[in-house]
């Protein structure tokens, strides 16, 4: 198991030419807050409230290794057993029957269609994660 810190992920985030700017809009956290955990200065009650929506969201991005085969499956179960959406409904929206579906969730690399069928799985379940207070 890896373990990281804040700074060392915003480390990263930044390194790779993400800004303040960017990272506060994808956490609404205020970018005075994202420079003072960069900068490992003192924190307040109130400044600390927003430091496990970086934390959740730069671990999200860096700690999750898609290149697992299991990324998707893991994935369709998130939509299944979190969100509650029927494995039928999934296997509907991609246009695919339940043993195709099987097929393409086990080895999505050796699917005809597993480019088209990835990016509209993503679409799903981003749109199912989706800030709701807009």
């Amino acid at each position: 198991m890896q373990v990281r810190d804040i700074q060392s992920l915003l480390e990263e985030f930044f390194s790779e030419g993400f800004t303040m700017n960017c990272l506060s809009k994808a956490t609404n956290v205020p970018i005075e807050v994202i420079q003072k955990c960069y900068n490992n200065e003192q924190l307040s009650q109130e400044d600390f409230l927003f430091v496990n929506r970086i934390l959740y969201f730069l671990m999200q991005l860096y700690m999750c290794d898609t290149s697992e085969l299991s990324y998707l499956s893991d994935i369709v179960m998130v939509m299944h057993d979190y969100f509650g959406v029927p494995l039928d409904a999934i296997c509907n929206y991609l246009e695919l029957n339940k043993e195709q579906f099987e097929t393409y969730i086990n080895n999505p690399s050796q699917h005809q269609n597993s480019y088209n069928l990835t990016i509209k799985l993503l679409h799903l379940y981003t749109t199912l994660v989706r800030e709701k207070s807009l």
